[in-house]
């Protein structure tokens, strides 16, 4: 299959069919959240200084 396929649900775009190759490049480098971590750049320090908000809530404009 060269290009995707378009299913549809009473005329509606309800799924789409492609070869397990775009699949794979669509749902990323197939590394385990682990993996992914050990090549970070971060990886090997000792400690990692992060700034929190430590309040329980947050003012937000609606």
């Amino acid at each position: 299959m060269k290009i995707p396929r378009e299913i549809t649900l009473h005329r509606k775009p309800a799924a789409v069919v492609l070869s397990r190759q775009q699949y794979g490049r669509l749902t990323g480098t197939g590394l385990s959240l682990a993996a992914f971590t050990r090549r970070s750049p971060l990886a090997g320090e000792e400690s990692i200084d992060v700034d929190r908000i430590q309040s329980l809530t947050r003012e937000v404009e609606l």
